[in-house]
């Protein structure tokens, strides 16, 4: 493999660093939603669970 010009090389790890932040970042997000999902079907379930109990 050809070695790449310095600045090239350089640019293209500062963009591949960019896009491996934005996969974190949206994974993490993802994650988060998820989460926030489970635990929103988790209460409106105790809830129903409660007035049917009540």
């Amino acid at each position: 493999m050809k070695k790449a010009a310095p600045h090239t090389s350089s640019a293209a790890r500062r963009k591949a660093h960019f896009t491996t932040a934005v996969q974190v970042a949206g994974i993490a997000a993802l994650y988060v939603l998820t989460f926030a999902g489970l635990l929103a079907f988790t209460l409106l379930i105790i809830e129903v669970v409660r007035r049917a109990g009540l």
